[in-house]
């Protein structure tokens, strides 16, 4: 179904769902609003099954946008769709500064956000038709989606969003098809390890999730003349938190000889690292020089302050915005792809030690 046609085709009622579904108006009540009385799992699904295929909508009474005022060529409403978990997105400081940003940018130009939603909450048909249609957004902004796509169920659900949204811009990463307002990740890697090179250290650890960064760290190595040891490198989990800075730390200590330093996936990951080195009296940067990416704002109040690579948070929030209102705009549809810079932030957690030979 696309666009146009979801645009164009009648209302469909809550009587039509339950005719669908071979039950009364009342039991499509209750499953819509999750009570008040119970309904069997059985029911409910041939319910929500009715409810996406008829694509009915029971809260469009509630729209918000009107396209014949306001023209289609114009933003005046945008969703938000983020990639990753609760956890992951909303407890994360970098996450935090993007949304800072696209909240920011959307109120200086006097658009209004209509939802942020998390993308498995999409999966629900009632919410996904009650959200993602033209009625109610004139555009998407999607963040972190590499989070998401993980089977063809979530290939499906974009490929579903694509077809009834026109103007979708993606933040962080590429969806394949769709704008893009990014940074270089590699390169951020690639700048951190090189710093700690340029300081003597030759045995760098990596602590953080098997992303991009990766790859800088082992092009920095490459670039100097030096090994890549994949025993240097430790994954303790994909969310990238202080949590996992410090179960990854011991491991990185483990190894014989120790590395000199650690470059950490990012800022909430270092503090975690440093903690841990705290705690077992290893000291920073004297015995391990430590360095992130991100610069949080915690990163200049931790003991050390910490070295690390600033990647434009909130510029990234209100440079996704920007290009969302100018795509809309715009007749031609090839997508495009805005890189930030990002920039070596000295302080005292990498010192200059270099390891006596």
């Amino acid at each position: 179904m696309n666009k146009r046609k979801v645009q164009d085709m009648p209302r469909t009622t809550q009587k039509d769902v339950a005719n669908r579904a071979g039950v009364s108006t009342s039991i499509v009540s209750y499953v819509i609003n999750n009570g008040p009385r119970s309904v069997s799992e059985e029911t409910r699904q041939r319910v929500l099954q009715a409810i996406e295929e008829l694509g009915y909508r029971p809260y469009a009474q509630r729209q918000l946008v009107m396209r014949e005022k306001w023209g289609s060529r114009e933003i005046v409403q945008f969703g938000v769709i983020l990639g990753g978990t609760v956890t992951m997105m909303l407890r994360s400081m970098f996450y935090g500064e993007v949304l800072a940003g696209i909240y920011q940018e959307a109120f200086q130009n006097s658009k209004r956000i209509r939802f942020l939603q998390f993308w498995e909450e999409l999966k629900d048909p009632v919410l996904f038709n009650d959200l993602i249609h033209p009625d109610e957004v004139s555009g998407l902004i999607l963040i972190s989606l590499h989070q998401a796509l993980k089977s063809e169920e979530d290939i499906a659900l974009l490929d579903r969003i694509s077809e009834r949204v026109d103007c979708i811009v993606c933040a962080e990463d590429n969806a394949r098809r769709f704008p893009v307002v990014t940074y270089d990740l590699p390169d951020a890697a690639h700048k951190a390890v090189s710093h700690l090179i340029s300081l003597g250290h030759e045995r760098i650890a990596y602590i953080g999730g098997p992303d991009r960064r990766v790859e800088g760290y082992r092009n920095a190595l490459f670039d100097a003349g030096l090994t890549y040891d994949p025993a240097l490198v430790f994954h303790p989990g994909i969310v990238n938190n202080a949590a996992e800075g410090f179960a990854g730390a011991p491991l990185a200590m483990a190894v014989s000889p120790r590395p000199t330093a650690i470059f950490t996936a990012n800022d909430e990951v270092a503090s975690g690292v440093i903690s841990y080195l705290y705690q077992h009296r290893i000291r920073v940067p004297q015995d391990n020089a430590i360095v992130g990416v991100d610069d949080v704002d915690m990163a200049s109040y931790l003991t050390p302050p910490l070295t690390t690579v600033r990647l434009p948070k909130m510029e990234l929030g209100r440079q996704v915005v920007k290009m969302l209102i100018e795509r809309a705009r715009q007749d031609d549809p090839t997508p495009i792809s805005m890189v930030l810079p990002s920039e070596l932030v000295i302080r005292e957690s990498c010192g200059s030690r270099i390891k006596q030979r």
